[in-house]
């Protein structure tokens, strides 16, 4: 009698024992899956960048303020100011008046085809109040040319200077930075307009054979005998800004007013407005 009841205090212990490591397992898986649980929560919902903000507010932020940009008017020319700012040289008139863009075209030399850069899709422009080229938008180029001699009266290139204004705010005066505007009229190559002959480009351009110096040269005489000079621009896509303009205020860049400014007739030979990129576009 006594040894069963020693037999069924053993079975009893025993079965108390395995009921105890068990909880302590079951506790202790519980324990850690819900630890791991909060650590991955921990690494999704809760990091942060170095200044605080968390991944999903950046995004957020930057989603935010590309709707934001995307809700402001696209920006335009000033009607009024060539009206407002304009005068003209009254003897001196831009002449043969063309848009286009500089860019590679190909030429065909027997079984050879190679390409050279010139002054191309050429479209003649009506100024208006006067002088006024009207408004160009980036890598928009224009070419004209001016009578020399009366050219020449007014001043060497020391009389002559690129004026800038915003469009949207002319009172703030004229732009400093020169890197905003083409400040040269003279950067437009005489070779851009004497082409390679057996170019793709149609009808309408004049073509010699040689190198870009030879062909160049052959323009310059031809404007030469007929008492003419070239000048010419092209608006840049992407403009260096001032200290004070920030992207955000202007996303979809801004207007800028210019006008090509003798000191010696207190006039302009012409005037044009262009649009100037922000670098989130």
């Amino acid at each position: 009698m006594m040894n069963v009841r020693k037999q069924a205090g053993l079975v009893l212990l025993v079965a108390t024992v395995a009921l105890s490591t068990a909880g302590c397992s079951s506790v202790l898986k519980q324990m850690t899956s819900g630890g791991a649980s909060g650590s991955a929560e921990s690494a999704s919902g809760g990091e942060t960048s170095s200044d605080g903000e968390s991944a999903s507010d950046g995004e957020s932020a930057s989603e935010g303020e590309a709707a934001e940009a995307s809700n402001v008017p696209d920006p335009e020319p000033n009607p009024e100011l060539p009206n407002k700012m304009l005068s003209c040289i009254p003897d001196l008139k831009p002449q043969d008046v063309q848009y286009g863009k500089v860019a590679k075209y190909k030429f065909t030399q027997g079984m050879k085809t190679d390409d050279r850069t010139g002054f191309l899709e050429r479209e003649p422009v009506e100024m208006t109040n006067g002088c006024y080229l009207g408004a160009m938008e980036p890598e928009q180029c224009v070419a004209l040319t001016v009578d020399t001699a009366k050219y020449k009266e007014l001043g060497n290139s020391n009389k002559w200077e690129v004026q800038c204004v915003y469009a949207d705010d002319p009172s703030a005066g004229m732009i400093k930075n020169p890197n905003m505007y083409p400040y040269s009229m003279d950067r437009m190559k005489p070779y851009y307009f004497m082409l390679m002959c057996n170019h793709d480009q149609g009808e309408g351009y004049e073509c010699a054979e040689g190198s870009n110096s030879m062909r160049g040269g052959k323009w310059r005489d031809k404007l030469e005998a007929e008492g003419k000079t070239q000048l010419g621009f092209c608006v840049n896509r992407k403009l260096y800004q001032e200290t004070d303009y920030e992207d955000k205020d202007f996303p979809k860049g801004r207007y800028l007013y210019c006008q090509y400014f003798n000191s010696t007739s207190g006039k302009a030979l012409f005037g044009w407005q262009q649009r100037l990129e922000t670098s989130n576009l």
